[in-house]
């Protein structure tokens, strides 16, 4: 996260070839992309080599309401068997997610009218994340993600079961995986969540002030709001245990009788 540590002798001369390589392209738009951003610390000095780039930057960001973001965050860290921890979701202020402080460090790296501040939720509702971004960048480019494969997050019942699996180490367990589009099936409510609603509205209000604050400076909306408020979001127990047990062991038996069944259609054909 703080990239001094990694600007040292060594990875000057890369940036001039990035620069070279820049103005002997075609190209009219380069993208520079890194999960890191976010939580980077020393800007001013990936500012003082961007400078040199002698290109115009433009710094795109996408902000997601704070409870989605945390909840997003801990449902992939399950699914992908990074957590074993339980963790209490919405109850403490934590600065990494306080979107003023990151947009604040940009600007003072990059300057303000530099920043181009969108929401996620605003993306999805409208073309998409993907067809808004390129539309920024300026690339002339028709997308559809509505054939791409998407990361599905967990059922929120699937999630306590999942931590365990993840306790025991059976991290490659193909279970989650058969029972969460059929919970999704027995209940599809889009608004189901970890959070309780009396939790999201007390932890959303750690960050209120600040949000209006991004609405008003990045985004200049007069009414203040960043984001869309909670809207019958359930908060957690979304379905009993009992039955989000028997969903998983329904699955772990069809998933063998299947497997029993190709094994014996195969071991038929070597005999015939």
């Amino acid at each position: 996260p703080d990239v001094r540590s990694y600007i040292g002798k060594k990875l000057v001369p890369l940036w001039f070839r990035l620069r070279d390589e820049i103005h002997r392209s075609d190209a009219t738009t380069v993208i520079l992309s890194s999960e890191y951003f976010s939580e980077a610390v020393a800007l001013r000095s990936l500012g003082w080599f961007c400078d040199r780039l002698d290109v115009e930057i433009a710094i795109i960001v996408y902000l997601r309401r704070q409870d989605r973001l945390i909840e997003s965050g801990y449902n992939q860290e399950i699914k992908a068997g990074l957590q074993t921890a339980k963790v209490d979701l919405g109850t403490t202020y934590r600065p990494e997610h306080d979107y003023e402080k990151l947009l604040d460090r940009w600007a003072d790296a990059f300057g303000a009218t530099s920043l181009v501040v969108r929401t996620f939720e605003q993306a999805v509702a409208g073309p998409g994340i993907l067809q808004e971004f390129l539309q920024i960048a300026g690339a002339d480019l028709e997308v559809s993600d509505s054939g791409a494969e998407r990361n599905e997050a967990l059922h929120p019942s699937l999630m306590e079961f999942r931590r365990m699996e993840n306790l025991l180490g059976f991290t490659n367990s193909p279970l989650t995986s058969l029972a969460n589009p059929l919970l999704r099936k027995i209940d599809p409510r889009p608004g189901l969540s970890l959070m309780s609603p009396e939790t999201r509205e007390q932890f959303l209000s750690l960050y209120a002030e600040s949000n209006a604050r991004v609405a008003r400076r990045y985004l200049n909306r007069e009414d203040d709001t960043l984001f869309p408020a909670p809207d019958g979001e359930s908060g957690a127990d979304p379905l009993a245990v009992e039955a989000c047990l028997y969903v998983i062991l329904s699955c772990a038996y069809n998933d063998m009788a299947q497997k029993i069944a190709l094994a014996e259609h195969r071991l038929a054909e070597l005999r015939a």
